[in-house]
């Protein structure tokens, strides 16, 4: 009788240890899913403000072990911009989440983008909006690889800009630009009316830019390297400026596959720009709009 109980206590004993071990197991199978509650989501959303340049927000998340992690209604906000996208996924386990949350400079994943909208702001100049943002971006250790589709509109023009882009880019090495020769890729661009300041390579005199290009641009690019050897080529329409631009690269240097006519209506800007660096007389004559006597 006394071996028949003490059999009969160890197996109540296995019984309660295995319903404990399938108890956490339980609990550990589904922690993602109680993290995506309103207090997990609390917690994520602290951790990733640590950093006070930006705000950052969300209103529903659907988090799983092995991915993909899901967000919806997500905001971020910085001086220079803020982001709103309705969905956002991120193909990343849980664990890689808590690993780009405590360095994000040690990201490789992929965004898959459902109509995000992307505002920027730069001083003395009209903010541009990105909306009806579509697409994914894709970033490896040396890969990076992007498919985006969205509008443009500019808080200075009723027009609406339209863009189409893909990318998909090998870096053998993390200062690739010092050897071209170490780059590979695909790429193709389709802009139509885009406002030109957001072109603006003259930081100086922001309205440089819209001089030359007018104040809507439209342009098609291309490239086809491989290992530092390929063809790129841009096709460049505004009201102020016509080219097309072929060239070829190899060894790090770009070479002009055919002869190329760039075709610009001169105004007062440009004039100043170009022949300042000549003789200040040029600039004088232009500002003063009236006959200049030599002597």
């Amino acid at each position: 009788m006394r071996d028949r109980g003490i059999n009969t206590d160890m197996r109540y004993k296995r019984i309660i240890i295995c319903a404990l071990l399938a108890a956490l197991m339980l609990a550990v199978y589904h922690l993602p899913r109680i993290f995506s509650w309103s207090i997990g989501k609390g917690v994520i959303i602290h951790m990733l403000n640590k950093n006070g340049d930006k705000s950052i927000n969300l209103q529903l998340l659907q988090l799983c072990w092995w991915g993909p992690q899901k967000f919806e209604q997500v905001a971020i906000i910085h001086k220079h911009y803020s982001l709103h996208v309705d969905k956002l996924q991120v193909h990343l386990a849980l664990p890689q989440i808590y690993a780009l949350l405590t360095n994000p400079s040690q990201f490789e994943g992929k965004f898959l983008i459902e109509n995000g909208q992307l505002d920027t702001y730069k001083p003395a100049l009209p903010a541009v909006t990105m909306e009806h943002l579509h697409g994914f971006v894709y970033v490896g250790k040396n890969h990076l690889n992007v498919d985006l589709d969205f509008y443009v509109r500019s808080s200075s023009t009723a027009n609406l800009g339209s863009c189409k882009i893909h990318g998909d880019f090998f870096f053998p090495a993390k200062k690739w630009w010092e050897n071209c020769e170490l780059l590979s890729c695909n790429f193709s661009a389709n802009c139509e009316r885009l406002p030109s300041y957001i072109l603006d390579f003259f930081p100086q005199n922001q309205s440089l830019a819209t001089s030359f290009l007018g104040s809507a641009i439209s342009l098609k690019a291309t490239a086809h390297i491989l290992d530092g050897i390929g063809d790129l080529q841009l096709d460049v329409v505004s009201s102020n400026l016509l080219t097309e631009i072929n060239t070829h690269l190899k060894n790090g240097t770009l070479f002009l596959k055919n002869p190329c006519q760039i075709v610009f209506y001169l105004n007062e800007t440009i004039a100043q720009c170009l022949l300042k660096h000549l003789h200040p007389l040029f600039v004088y004559t232009l500002q003063s709009k009236s006959p200049v006597n030599i002597t």
